[in-house]
């Protein structure tokens, strides 16, 4: 269900962040299981990247 809404309502709503060896993984290997989730391309960006840029005024 966090899927399906990922990819609609919430896509502008959520931020992902990482901290180096979180979990034991490197930020590469964290990211690289957020791009296996069933989201859309242009989620995922946003929820990498876009959404933060946007809060941050960037």
């Amino acid at each position: 269900m966090f899927i399906q809404f990922g990819n609609t309502l919430l896509q502008d709503k959520i931020m992902v962040g990482f901290s180096k060896d979180s979990f034991g993984l490197t930020i590469p290997q964290s990211v690289a299981i957020y791009e296996k989730l069933p989201l859309k391309d242009k989620v995922i960006e946003k929820w990498l990247y876009g959404n933060a840029k946007t809060f941050l005024r960037c």
